[in-house]
């Protein structure tokens, strides 16, 4: 989920992550419900979709370093983005 200043950098920084990408500018879901309530203009996150999810039966079987692994770099190249351009890794 981000909003839809983040759509390049996301772009860029998850090109090699499979995952869908929901832009939003009047709502957010999560935890990003309240960055978005607290007036950030630019944002993104991630929110899990399967059926388990953050239930009981939520357990390894649907997750892994071979899932979690890409995800954790391209925050943390979107962050390393966002700390070298400020304001501009947002369009």
């Amino acid at each position: 989920m981000l909003s839809k200043s983040a759509v390049a950098l996301t772009d860029e920084a998850f090109a090699k992550v499979a995952a869908k990408r929901l832009v939003t500018e009047k709502q957010a879901v999560g935890e990003l419900r309240d960055v978005h309530a607290a007036g950030y203009a630019n944002f993104l996150g991630m929110a899990g979709r399967h059926r388990t999810f953050h239930t009981p039966s939520d357990d390894l079987t649907a997750t892994g370093p071979e899932i979690l692994e890409p995800v954790a770099r391209a925050f943390v190249d979107a962050a390393r983005k966002i700390v070298e351009r400020g304001d501009a890794a947002f369009r």
